[in-house]
């Protein structure tokens, strides 16, 4: 996407957990300025470069400190933002290879920019990430939010404390050089020709945490499914379990070890990574037998037993004491009223 002639309703929604991060609000400061915001209650909107360019310029002399973008890395949750894509990665056995797909993981959301991996020198590599565009706010902001999340998410993929060599960015400091060092623990250069980490090669053998190659074969089949229907939208184990078992109904019997193994998990795998989003597996088939159910009752003259039947029950009269439960009539009332 090339953020030069226009900007999704998500770069401002990141701009505003940034604040909030800060403890300050994006619609406070924006009225202090004068600044009109409307579009903050309309999600699907999207809004002009130079207007983007003007609220974040704002929001940055409010908050006083470097640029918006890095400073939000501070408080970068890698497993909740990356979702699915995290147990991928964790998978892919080594940082070399996750270093591969995660740059070209990069290219593909943000094709006003470059991304990649490099050799510099002997003993050296290098995760560059680079803007044709002249500095700006907003550009300088996004960059190091990239060098920042990303030497956050290699960490962390690999229980390691890595300590690069030398940051470089691309664009001149937001503040104090000294601020962004004791952040990255080593040296930080500005105006360079690319904003990049600079590591040793020895980083390349580190050893990720789940290293399980099968499992990372069937999690790339369901990123690059998702990625080109969610861009914009967070990657999560809810909204992929939920397609799966919306995908289930009328086929097979229904479990959490059965949808583990649609997405090369087991049982407990999945009921753990769905726990660290919040959620429980039977509460989720729950609330896909509702959500079926009702469309079942409305768009088709299925009979009761054949609805019930399809969304996986042995007997029918479990299906018709739990819709009652839900909606406080039963199957027939409910299609009878809705007609």
């Amino acid at each position: 996407m090339d953020y030069t002639e226009s900007s999704p309703y998500a770069l401002v929604i990141f701009l505003r957990s940034a604040l909030e991060n800060n403890g300050e609000s994006l619609q406070e400061i924006l009225e202090r300025a004068g600044k009109q915001h409307q579009f903050l209650d309309e999600p699907s909107d999207f809004i002009s470069y130079s207007e983007l360019e003007e609220i974040w310029r704002i929001a940055s002399n409010a908050v006083a400190v470097p640029a918006i973008g890095f400073w939000q890395s501070l408080h970068f949750n890698v497993e909740e933002d990356y979702g699915v894509a995290y147990s991928y990665f964790v998978n892919l056995g080594n940082l070399q290879a996750v270093l591969e797909a995660f740059s070209e993981g990069q290219q593909k959301l943000n094709q006003g920019y470059r991304n990649g991996i490099k050799s510099v020198q002997e003993g050296q590599w290098s995760f560059f990430h680079t803007c044709k565009s002249a500095e700006s706010w907003f550009h300088r902001q996004f960059s190091e939010a990239i060098i920042a999340t990303t030497v956050r998410f290699l960490r962390t993929i690999t229980n390691d404390v890595l300590l690069p060599d030398e940051i470089r960015f691309q664009f001149s400091p937001a503040g104090s050089v000294e601020k962004y060092e004791n952040f990255f623990g080593c040296p930080v250069k500005f105006n360079q020709p690319v904003s990049e980490i600079i590591f040793p090669d020895s980083w390349m053998q580190v050893p990720t945490t789940g290293g399980q190659a099968i499992t990372a074969t069937h999690l790339k089949k369901i990123v690059e499914q998702l990625l080109p229907e969610m861009q914009g939208e967070d990657l999560s184990w809810q909204k992929v379990v939920m397609q799966k078992i919306m995908q289930a109904f009328g086929k097979q019997k229904i479990s959490l070890s059965m949808i583990g193994n649609e997405v090369g998990l087991n049982g407990e795998q999945l009921k753990y990574v769905l726990s660290k989003e919040g959620h429980v597996f039977s509460k989720m088939l729950e609330e896909a037998r509702k959500q079926e159910a009702i469309n079942k009752l409305t768009s088709t003259d299925w009979s009761i037993s054949e609805i019930s039947s399809y969304l996986g029950y042995s007997e029918s009269s479990t299906f018709t004491r739990n819709f009652h439960q839900w909606f406080g009539q039963c199957p027939s009332q409910y299609r009878k009223t809705d007609s």
